[in-house]
């Protein structure tokens, strides 16, 4: 257990004050008390108060900052000490092997010096590494200041906001006994404790403690179960260095190695038998270049070290102190991939990796305690958690009966045409150009499997490896699939809701070997060539060519021809890819007469699979597992839309079921993106029949629905529903749009609120331009752009604000709008013009009716456009109408008719050079540049036709390339009085 006690003192610079405020401190006794307002000059002597640590100000800007910390237990050890303009004390507490991040705060009392202080001086990357953040913010939680006038002050409204949304992104959430907490005798709640995940999961108490004379703040103690914890140094799973892997004495050792493969001759191995040989092979390589540049670094370090003592020229210590400064940042760089985080250069990434470092995360994932499933207690002992997870997967992936009988019913409904050479073509001998397309599918920077070996392998040693894979996998194809290379370690993420000590609220993501990963590409490819044709266009998840948009345009047109008895159900599969049978998919691939050894391939790659769950950096023991498909598995989306496929066709053919009219000859009953199934009835009935289909569709596959998290939308509140019926003011979440009884609601306007928020977390995560840029249009503008498909922007100058605030810091832009539009060679930032991506967006998804086949796959939407008058238009209908005669000028749109219009384009148009028609459309030279005389003169210099921009944005040295980019974009005029054209 261990104690922590926060409280605004008031003061402790006197003795007398520095008496009163440790007489309160031996009444409480914490084992660390975190003390703020301590009014402290910068290295005061505080002789009389033992293992303390504060900051302050200096001279008199000591009144009223301060915040110290007092450890009181000898077991706890305090390190990583850092302070911050005497308002910020962080460091870390350890306590029976656990470590414990905590971040003291005193927020300046006055509003003007506090207007962006908690966003300017609290780093993202603090809030994510912290457990415990907590002091006097200075920000009433319940402020309702009222003005002669009657009007409240609302920028305590926007402080809080802001406190509260900067907590939650990272996954720290206030501890708050009840609603009417205060901590102070005025009645306020300025004194906030955040926690982390991982200190919600420890045991905790909090109480206030109030009268205490010397401050009117009262103190705040919490109190944490700590187990005894076997700290976890390292993970037991090697993985190669991603770094010296590219290093070009690396890849001549291991191209050597593959050389040698391929020279000698294998014995009485097998081909797999030697590829595990020469896998081993490369690992040994890697470690022993590893640990021989450890060894090589720590020499270098210690003779720097001893030069710079010896040395007493100031120029020479300065060199030898830069020397050791890469070193050891090199030596970091290595500590953090071997533990499996990637390492970022100011978050200056490419945009598929940034997604996954920037979302809400907890900040922590080490488990301390679990809720054992088998009785409901709470374990807290390593070994005990670890078994808790092993026994609870499985009895997930146990093998579980499902009805055959019903099974054969619900597939007799489906009987689609199949190319008979297609799919003889499916067992057709792999050859090299597969194998090579896997591979450069393959993501980097992803968690590899057992054998450590990575992605990046693969790709710098292709050109080598590609013969002996096409080798290995046609030698899968037509044998067994060895278990070593299907082997997985199975880790989980907590979903961000529910319960948290629930195995069930965490979702099983799967680490596989690449080979493996490679020819479960492969095959998954050639399964995709068949698929559009065997699955309905009600079906669009993981489907090439189909988008998610479809479902939602749909959808919101069946409810636009809703009337008072229609029901639209949203079904919630419970662990829908680690449920579904094995015997069921059989079953599904054998009715699709897929060829015998795609068939036996998969089943292979399914069947006799081990399994160990990784906690806390622990493996389990093995368990097989009996059904469900690999969630990070390629072919695992594919298979798991076959399945389902039964489930549509089974409710589309009975006859008996109406469904919503779209039109006179088109209605809609069913709508699916992999498990996320909406059904829509006509009326009850209707209703009650797909249900059973749903039911049968469980019994069959053994997969299961999650009867409290379905949910039912209608207009009559008087139809009783079998699951829970949203109100005439709630709304359903659906493929991240959100719908209520009147169809699809817009929340652009609350994600351009959420951006304001997001941009004072991440504005200050990179120094540099750069990585701003690569934020807001990764991570940022694209939550934004997603739902810009179908609905419109209201505020286009608050978002433009927006953007000034991420790149800029503050309102004002640096540079013209108009400018950073521009392409990078002329000087621009290639920032999107918001109004016209917009438009452009709903354009493309025009450009996609207008080419639409009219065929079995022509989406149910489209087919309804297709007869609609421009006087009748459905509501997204008109929105994409209206955008896409934007591409033309201004004189042909008077001319253009709704049925009469035809693609511009022979080919489909990507969303970017529609973008760009439009601009050039509506903003004539929008992309060209007028160099200044300054610039004009460097081009002449370097003798370039343009300058090199681009080239200056590649510099990979952060201040040089600032330097560059600046130096270009600001070559002014030469005289005096010249406009500037930039």
């Amino acid at each position: 257990m261990i104690k922590i006690m926060t409280w605004n003192c008031q003061g402790c610079s006197t003795i007398k004050s520095m008496n009163q405020t440790k007489n309160t401190i031996n009444l409480i006794k914490p084992d660390i008390s975190i003390l703020t307002e301590t009014n402290l000059k910068k290295d005061q002597n505080l002789a009389q108060i033992k293992n303390h640590y504060s900051t302050g100000g200096k001279g008199k800007e000591a009144r009223g900052k301060g915040v110290m910390a007092i450890n009181h237990l000898e077991q706890i050890e305090i390190k990583n000490l850092e302070e911050k303009e005497g308002r910020i004390l962080k460091f870390t507490a350890i306590l029976n092997n656990t470590e414990i991040n905590i971040i003291g705060i005193y927020a300046p009392a006055s509003y003007d010096r506090r207007k962006g202080w908690f966003s300017n001086n609290i780093s993202l990357g603090d809030l994510e590494q912290a457990d415990i953040v907590t002091g006097d913010f200075n920000i009433n939680k319940y402020a309702k200041i009222k003005f002669k006038d009657g009007s409240s002050d609302k920028r305590k409204f926007t402080e809080n906001e802001t406190i509260e949304f900067l907590m939650m992104e990272v996954g720290l959430t206030e501890i708050l006994p009840n609603s009417t907490t205060k901590t102070t005798f005025k009645d306020k709640l300025i004194d906030r404790t955040f926690l982390s995940t991982k200190m919600h999961q420890l045991n905790h108490s909090y109480k206030i403690i109030d009268k205490i004379n010397k401050s009117d703040h009262n103190i705040v103690v919490m109190d944490f179960k700590i187990p005894n914890f076997t700290k976890i140094y390292k993970s037991p799973l090697w993985k190669m260095n991603s770094i010296i892997i590219k290093e070009d004495k690396t890849i001549k050792k291991i191209e050597k190695i593959i050389d040698h493969y391929q020279e000698t001759k294998r014995k009485n191995l097998n081909i797999t038998e030697y590829w595990i040989k020469f896998k081993k092979k490369i690992k040994k390589q890697c470690i022993t270049t590893e640990k021989k540049r450890i060894l090589e670094r720590k020499k270098t370090l210690s003779n720097l070290a001893n030069e710079h003592t010896k040395t007493k020229n100031k120029y020479e210590k300065e060199t030898i102190s830069n020397e050791i400064t890469i070193l050891q940042e090199e030596e970091r760089i290595d500590r953090m991939i071997k533990s499996s985080i990637n390492y970022i250069n100011n978050k200056e990434i490419a945009s598929n990796l940034l997604t996954s470092i920037l979302k809400k995360r907890d900040s922590s994932s080490q488990i301390h305690r679990i809720k054992n499933p088998s009785n409901g207690e709470i374990e807290t002992e390593q070994k005990e958690i670890t078994d808790c997870f092993r026994k609870y997967y499985e009895t997930l992936f146990k093998e579980k009966e499902c009805d055959q009988e019903t099974h054969t019913e619900l597939l007799s409904t489906w009987n689609p045409p199949i190319d008979k050479k297609k799919l003889t073509e499916m067992e057709d001998r792999i050859e090299e150009y597969e194998v090579k397309l896997a591979i450069e599918k393959i993501a980097e920077g992803k968690s590899p499997g057992e054998d450590g070996i990575t992605s990046s392998f693969y790709k710098i040693h292709q050109h080598k490896l590609i013969p002996i894979l096409t080798e290995l996998f046609n030698f899968f194809l037509n044998n067994e699939i060895p278990t070593e290379f299907k082997n997985g370690i199975l880790t989980s993420i907590y979903k961000g809701k529910g319960d948290v000590l629930e195995i069930s609220n965490r979702r099983p993501i799967t680490l596989l070997n690449v080979d493996y990963k490679i020819y479960s590409k492969i095959i998954n490819n050639r399964i995709l060539k068949i698929l559009p044709n065997i699955i309905s266009k009600y079906q669009n998840g993981f489907i090439p060519g189909r988008l998610l948009h479809n479902n939602i345009i749909a959808l919101d047109l069946a409810m636009e021809k809703s009337d008072r008895n229609t029901i639209i159900t949203f079904y919630d599969f419970e662990k829908a890819f680690d449920s579904i049978s094995h015997k069921a998919l059989i079953r599904t691939l054998n009715h699709l007469k897929f060829p015998r050894k795609i068939t036996n391939t998969i089943l292979s790659m399914l069947t006799n699979t081990n399994i160990r769950v990784m906690v806390n950096g622990q493996l389990s023991e093995s368990f097989r597992a009996g059904r469900g498909t690999k969630q990070g598995d390629p072919i695992s989306p594919t298979l798991f839309a076959i399945v389902c496929e039964c489930l549509s066709t089974s409710i589309r053919k009975d006859n008996t079921i109406i469904g919503i009219k779209l039109n006179q000859n088109n209605s809609m009953k069913i709508g699916q993106y992999a498990d996320d199934t909406v059904t829509l009835a006509s009326n009850i009935d209707d209703a009650d029949k797909m249900d059973m289909k749903v039911i049968k569709f469980c019994q069959a596959t053994a997969a299961k629905i999650n009867d409290n998290k379905c949910v039912c939308i209608t207009k009559n509140p008087k139809i009783k529903t079998k699951y829970k019926t949203i109100g005439a003011k709630e709304e359903e979440r659906y493929l991240g749009f959100f719908f209520n009884r009147k169809g699809v609601i817009s929340k652009v306007d609350d994600t351009v609120n959420k951006l304001e928020n997001l941009t004072k977390c991440y504005s200050s995560v990179s120094s540099t331009l750069k990585g701003r840029i690569t934020i807001l249009k990764s991570y940022l503008l694209s939550q934004l752009t997603f739902q810009l498909y179908i609905n419109e922007i209201n505020d286009i100058k608050k978002l433009e604000n927006v953007n000034a605030n991420m790149l800029f810091k503050g309102d004002r832009w640096a540079i013209s709008k108009e400018r950073s539009r521009r392409d990078y060679e002329i000087g621009g930032l290639e920032l999107w013009n918001m109004a016209t991506r917009s438009n452009a967006q709903k354009a493309w998804i025009y450009e996609q009716y207008l080419r639409e086949k009219d065929d079995q796959n022509c989406p149910p939407h489209m087919e309804v456009w297709k007869s609609e008058k421009e006087n009748s238009l459905s509501r997204i209908h008109i929105k994409c109408w209206k955008a896409w005669k934007l591409l033309h000028h201004p004189r042909e749109r008077i001319t253009l008719k709704l049925n009469q219009v035809k693609p511009k384009y022979e080919n489909k148009q990507k969303l970017k050079v529609i973008y760009r028609n439009m601009m050039d459309i509506k903003y004539k030279g929008w992309n060209k540049h007028q160099p200044t005389t300054g610039q004009k003169l460097i081009q002449k210099n370097i003798n370039h036709p343009i300058l090199p921009f681009r080239e200056a944005r590649s510099i990979t040295t952060i201040k040089g390339r600032d330097l560059a980019w600046r130096y270009l974009l600001k070559a002014l005029p030469k005289h005096h009085g010249e406009n500037c054209h930039l």
